[in-house]
């Protein structure tokens, strides 16, 4: 039987001349626009308390401003920074956006409506991430406007799609709601949609609940990592291109379904736990933390789990693989926005435009797009909004309850595994 070492080495071959025979795979980024848009959630008011301690040095994204004694503001819910968003992502060799989809009025769904009104979003493609709220709109009363609504955004020309046409379709695993189990209501969704697409949509799910969540599913990924202890990014990357892939093969392996690679950026939420309960600071099971990644260990980091997607995009009998494990040959980045718990890639103010730039030069996207710094001119405006008084809380008869999403995270407590000393391969005899 060949050695660990020796197996790694020729996994780590394998890997190259997989990147050298076959171009990239696409990259799709994670985005929830928590600072775009006031709403009944409250949280573009959360993000500029988390934005104004100095643990967010360095953090505010680009359409923010500075005003007084070190307070921010934000000015983020236009169209133009809709389309330099996507002139940045395009830059930084993004292929498609992975929106998480919210109601109307909670502020979260701002992005979406942003981005469908930008005059540049051919540059970049985009998907939904379901939930518990998509769940809540379809089967209440304006269930046949939301399924008419849905099913035509994913006929959209530029909606993501894979695999001959198929609309590609995330899942996040609170779907159903805090208390039912995926098993209820994803095949439902699943054939309202199905029975109205021809090809019928590729369903991804992120989550690590159970085999009974992924009924109905086509493949697995995640949303996020967290790290089982404060860890330098260079140890957390390594944990997540090992530990938690391995996961999502192992899930595939048993299951027979596909995997979407999975890479992150980071997780840091100080600024969150600084600013305090309203937060959400108490909704973190621990206070563990990353340190930031560089530009270029963030690059890298992507780049390491893209030639994972790569590898396992065909066959590799060779190798131990008798399938396609990610036939779709896609990868999804947590994240380009989630700017006070990661950070993301998205441009800081400055703009700091370093984590898009490192992923230039690691993923060199061609066609070359506008260059990021001539993406500048779609909020030529912006430097004039210095000064101006950022936005006051605003009062709510109707404020929600924290998204789920944050409340699933803390309650489901998923740790990173310890590290795994190398990829998945089979020894051989």
């Amino acid at each position: 039987m060949r050695s660990k070492t020796a197996a790694g080495f020729t996994f780590l071959v394998a890997l190259l001349a997989a990147r050298a025979a076959s171009p990239d795979p696409d990259l799709g980024a994670i985005r929830w626009d928590g600072h775009t848009r006031e709403g009944s959630f409250d949280a573009q008011t959360k993000e500029i308390y988390a934005y104004s301690r100095p643990s967010a040095d360095g953090r505010v994204p680009f359409c923010g401003y500075y005003y007084g004694a070190g307070s921010v503001g934000l000015s983020c819910d236009t169209v133009a920074v809709a389309e330099q968003e996507n002139a940045y992502a395009a830059w930084a060799g993004i292929d498609y956006w992975a929106f998480m989809e919210y109601p109307d009025g909670s502020g979260l769904e701002a992005g979406l409506e942003n981005y469908d009104a930008s005059s540049n979003r051919a540059l970049v493609a985009h998907s939904l991430i379901l939930n518990q709220h998509s769940y809540a709109q379809a089967i209440g009363p304006a269930s046949g406007d939301y399924i008419a609504k849905t099913v035509a955004r994913l006929q959209q020309s530029n909606y993501k799609k894979v695999l001959n046409g198929r609309p590609l379709v995330f899942v996040y695993e609170d779907i159903c709601g805090p208390d039912v189990i995926g098993t209820y209501c994803s095949p439902w969704l699943f054939q309202q949609l199905d029975s109205r697409l021809a090809p019928a949509p590729y369903y991804v799910y992120l989550g690590t609940n159970g085999f009974h969540d992924y009924l109905g599913m086509n493949a697995v990924s995640q949303y996020l990592a967290f790290p089982s202890e404060s860890q330098s990014y260079s140890d957390f990357a390594h944990d997540v291109r090992n530990a938690v892939n391995n996961g999502l093969w192992a899930t595939a392996e048993s299951s027979g379904i596909d995997i979407v690679p999975f890479a992150s950026t980071g997780f840091n939420p100080q600024p969150r736990f600084d600013c305090g309960t309203y937060c959400y600071a108490d909704i973190y099971g621990s206070r563990a933390v990353v340190t930031l990644g560089t530009s270029l260990e963030v690059a890298n980091h992507v780049r390491t789990v893209a030639d994972l997607a790569n590898f396992f995009s065909v066959p590799r009998p060779g190798y131990g693989y008798p399938r396609a494990y990610d036939p779709a040959n896609i990868v999804l980045i947590y994240s380009w926005d989630e700017q006070s718990e990661g950070p993301g890639l998205m441009p800081t103010i400055g703009p700091d435009t370093s984590r898009i730039d490192a992923m230039r030069a690691e993923f060199n996207p061609v066609p070359e797009p506008a260059s990021a710094a001539l993406a500048l001119t779609a909020c030529a405006g912006m430097a004039s909004l210095a000064g101006r008084p950022a936005r006051g809380r605003r009062a709510s008869t109707q404020r929600a309850s924290p998204p789920r999403r944050w409340i699933a995270h803390a309650n489901a407590a998923k740790r990173l595994t310890p590290r795994a000393p190398r990829p998945p391969v089979r020894n051989a005899d």
